[in-house]
């Protein structure tokens, strides 16, 4: 029994990573759909894992002709290197830069094969800002 407040979260068991990144793609979607006019922001993390759900979305939103350009993403990771004893961002275009990646395997990804006006613009992927 679940105290008040508390509610059953679904689980769904996919086959592979493929099934996992058309699933997650499609929810993604589907909310971009559902918002109308407005814009929707998530948090992506870089690195392997999440590679067959980007390439699934990008896939997806060209089937259906979505617009990206409502859509904001919130990177949720960055390597930092000291450098004057002092943690600044690593150089972005460095093999292991979380921000090379959001360029190179994110946003080209989402936007291959998208119309310049329904792509994800590059202002759109932020990125924590350090103090």
């Amino acid at each position: 029994m679940s105290a008040v407040g508390e509610r059953a979260v679904p689980l769904t068991v996919l086959p592979d990573d493929a099934a996992i990144g058309k699933h997650v793609a499609q929810q993604v979607l589907s909310l971009l759909e559902d918002a109308s006019n407005r814009r929707i922001v998530i948090g992506c993390p870089a690195g392997r894992t999440p590679r067959s759900t980007y390439h699934a979305l990008g896939e997806l939103a060209v089937a259906r002709r979505s617009d990206l350009s409502r859509l904001a993403i919130v990177m949720m990771d960055e390597f930092l290197v000291e450098i004057n004893d002092q943690l600044r961002y690593c150089d972005p275009d460095a093999l292991y830069s979380c921000r090379r990646f959001a360029e190179v395997e994110l946003r080209q990804v989402l936007n291959a094969g998208l119309s310049r006006d329904r792509q994800l613009p590059s202002s759109q992927i932020q990125f924590s800002r350090s103090r």
